[in-house]
């Protein structure tokens, strides 16, 4: 009986002894247990964060697609307009060499003196010009043929005009 209890007394120390080492390895394993979950939070903050920022970014890069497409659009339309004012000024260009043409044509008819020629020349060539800046300003509305646009004594030498500006092709009234 004696060893017995003995044994019994090994038995419960050798027992303690592995019950301290198993319960020093449970607390070891639920403070790593609390960090682990510590760590876990912290890193799930951070990917929400990371994700609120990704859909951010992703709202902010949708907004400025849409805002390239639109400016695209007006680029587009800009380009338009000034291609046909490109070729609104080249038509209002070949007018001005056909006054000219015509107007040194008709001093040469009416046999006028050179010095009178060039006058003649210059008042057209400056009213030509300033119609052709006005061309550049007009609006599509205007009324190109009012008398209040041409010179006295003149009607325009465009039979069906139909600019969106002013005439700058006038011809001395026949009758």
């Amino acid at each position: 009986m004696k060893s017995d209890m003995a044994n019994l007394k090994d038995n419960n120390k050798a027992l303690s002894q592995q019950l301290s080492i198993v319960k020093d390895k449970f607390n070891k394993l639920k403070i790593k247990l609390q960090r682990t979950r510590d760590d876990l939070r912290e890193k799930t903050w951070m990917l929400e964060c990371v994700q609120r920022d990704l859909n951010q970014a992703e709202c902010q890069k949708q907004e400025i697609e849409h805002m390239y497409h639109n400016e695209q659009g007006k680029v587009n339309e800009y380009l338009g307009k000034q291609e046909s004012l490109e070729k609104r000024l080249s038509q209002l260009q070949n007018q001005f060499q056909q006054i000219v043409r015509k107007l040194h044509a008709e001093s040469e008819k009416q046999g006028l003196m050179p010095e009178e020629r060039n006058s003649v020349n210059q008042r057209t060539e400056s009213f030509t010009r300033e119609n052709v800046r006005q061309a550049a300003r007009c609006s599509p509305s205007s009324s190109c043929c009012s008398s209040a646009t041409r010179p006295a004594g003149t009607r325009c030498a465009i039979s069906s005009c139909s600019c969106c500006t002013h005439c700058v092709s006038w011809e001395r009234a026949s009758n």
